[in-house]
């Protein structure tokens, strides 16, 4: 995960090594045979001093809002022209929101199986070593990485889970928070709402928020923190992508 330095963690382990080197996002070694347990105990328990203290909530910060009714085979093929994905070029995370749990399966192992639908689409989706809610609600939002499943003769389309959250209703108020402020944003007609602490609300026409975005530069006489305040509201209300 971002944030968990590997040149560090090796550094910490150096006693059980014959040689290490790396940087934060990827490391090697030379380990003898009989030092690879310990090595192994060593990591692990940094990586889990890590996870308690500073992993709890990693953010997870999809690219684009995706309705997945978009998500077939051409779509598929244009998704693999980004390739070859790797450190420093990850395969697209998008989202969807308020898709329907259709079916819920825990599988041996950990994981979590999962049928969703948003409107007339469906698409099966898996959550490997799943961590997250055990008993998910109706309505969910789903942050993905989109592979093709092929085994034992079938050939599909999933949705590999990265994050999972209860959906909001679309009335529903949502807590953003920026630069260590925090709004709550709220969509009321076709306008979209963003109040501060001290009361008070900035405005914005829906179809401008998911459409053309907001003004910038000349054409928009709001201060530039304001119109990507804005921005990030839509964003968090499933409003733009």
């Amino acid at each position: 995960p971002r944030g968990f330095a590997v040149d560090a963690a090796l550094q910490a382990c150096s006693h059980h090594l014959e040689r290490f080197g790396g940087h934060p996002a990827a490391g090697g070694f030379s380990v003898r045979a009989e030092r690879l347990s310990a090595l192994q105990n060593d990591l692990n328990a940094l990586a889990a001093t890590w996870l308690q203290h500073q992993g709890r909530g990693l953010p997870v910060e999809p690219e684009a809002l995706l309705e997945l009714s978009r998500i077939d085979r051409d779509f598929w093929q244009q998704h693999q022209r980004l390739q070859p994905f790797g450190i420093g070029h990850s395969a697209p995370l998008f989202w969807s929101k308020r898709c329907r749990v259709v079916e819920q399966r825990c599988l041996r192992g950990g994981h979590l199986s999962l049928l969703l639908a948003q409107d007339k689409a469906e698409l099966p989706a898996m959550g490997w070593r799943w961590q997250g809610l055990a008993e998910l609600p109706e309505w969910v939002d789903v942050a993905y990485r989109i592979v093709r499943d092929q085994w034992q003769g079938r050939d599909r389309l999933q949705l590999d889970l990265c994050g999972l959250r209860p959906a909001a209703e679309p009335t529903d108020t949502v807590v953003l928070q920026s630069n260590s402020r925090t709004y709550w944003c709220h969509q009321e007609g076709d306008e979209l709402v963003v109040r501060n602490a001290d009361g008070h609300e900035r405005r914005l026409s829906v179809a401008l928020a998911s459409g053309a975005g907001v003004p910038t530069g000349e054409s928009s006489n709001e201060h530039p923190y304001v119109v990507n305040l804005m921005r990030e509201a839509a964003v968090a209300l499933g409003l733009a992508a």
